[in-house]
């Protein structure tokens, strides 16, 4: 869609608001993201958000979690097939968190 060059280029900076004290902004970047994610199939997204689960701040990676549990439950899975390993490895590592959050979001995307 044409929405998919914008969706790549706010996303990385969405992704940085979602770790802020402030929790208006905080929240609203997580709510965008979860829209962009649903409504905008662009698989260049995927790497992204792929690269917040790794991320030092403990809300990103489990919020980076969430939104690889919106890929798999509202993608097509054509769209997902290129990145099927890294997914794999990213929940396997989600699972392993230190932080019971993270865990959490790594179970329900290990049974998606």
């Amino acid at each position: 869609s044409k929405f998919e060059p914008l969706a790549e280029t706010l996303l990385p900076t969405l992704l940085g608001r979602v770790v802020v004290t402030i929790a208006v902004i905080a929240e609203s970047a997580n709510e965008c993201i979860r829209e962009i994610v649903s409504a905008c199939h662009a698989p260049r997204l995927v790497p992204k958000i792929i690269a917040g689960t790794s991320d030092k701040h403990q809300i990103l990676r489990q919020r980076s979690v969430e939104y690889i549990v919106v890929l798999l439950t509202q993608w097509p899975p054509h769209l997902l097939e290129r990145h099927v390993d890294v997914l794999s490895k990213t929940i396997y590592a989600a699972l392993n968190d230190n932080r019971a959050g993270v865990r959490a979001a790594g179970r329900a995307a290990y049974h998606q």
